[in-house]
């Protein structure tokens, strides 16, 4: 007799697109990032990097704490992979013959993972940066306010926006910038729980609740219209 194995059910969301992912986890994550750089500000001249030994050092640290709680594993599993593109660096590290495992957490696939290059575990999210390129910028790129106003004060072309922790502060953020506006989560990326083309209170209030699933920290801006290039 032969078994046939299943691939356990992916979490489904419309608001997150094609890289859904856990909404308490991650909102749990966003409240923390919010308290610890409200914490740690005036240490922000500190740059740790994301990649690298001090990185790997924490990670396994903790990844070593948690396995130990029996609070998390290690998977082999491909078809758990969080994001399509974390599917397609897992499956071109299996191409190349690297080993790559997934990091579950409380029985939750998470967007982390480790890969053994040169003899030792490489931890990384979703996708693996060198520790040789600059990671300065790690600290704002990802921080959609912040890079607004870093796009300003370079005199490059961005939408108004304003940072939000309520709605009464989204209102008073629609009655100022222009409209239609958008709401998205302050970080976070992939467009999860973002709306576009908002242009009353009763959009605005819909929106707020949907982008507040995911993130304490909110941005308002200003809709753009026309094409959008990446590079």
């Amino acid at each position: 007799m032969t078994s046939t194995h299943q691939a356990p059910p992916k979490i489904t969301c419309s608001a997150c697109g094609t890289s859904p992912v856990n909404h308490r986890l991650i909102l749990a994550t966003s409240i923390m990032d919010s308290s610890f750089n409200s914490t740690v500000g005036v240490l922000s001249w500190i740059v740790v990097p994301r990649e690298g030994y001090i990185a790997n050092l924490v990670n396994t640290g903790l990844v070593i704490a948690f396995r130990i709680l029996g609070l998390a594993h290690f998977s082999t599993d491909r078809t758990r992979a969080v994001s399509g593109r974390s599917e397609v660096i897992w499956e071109e590290a299996h191409r190349r013959g690297i080993a790559m495992e997934q990091i579950i957490f409380l029985g939750k696939p998470l967007d982390q993972y480790r890969a053994k290059i040169g003899g030792r575990w490489i931890y990384f999210q979703s996708i693996p940066i060198p520790n040789w390129l600059p990671q300065r910028g790690y600290s704002w790129v990802d921080d959609k306010f912040k890079l607004s106003a870093r796009l300003g004060r370079a005199g490059i072309a961005a939408p108004k926006a304003r940072r939000i922790y309520s709605f009464r502060a989204a209102t008073r953020a629609f009655e100022t910038l222009s409209k239609p506006v958008i709401i998205k989560p302050r970080n976070g990326s992939r467009s999860r729980h973002t709306t576009t083309n908002i242009k009353t209170l009763e959009e605005l209030r819909a929106a707020y609740k949907l982008a507040r699933q995911i993130a304490l920290e909110l941005v308002v801006e200003e809709h753009l219209f026309g094409s959008v290039y990446r590079a």
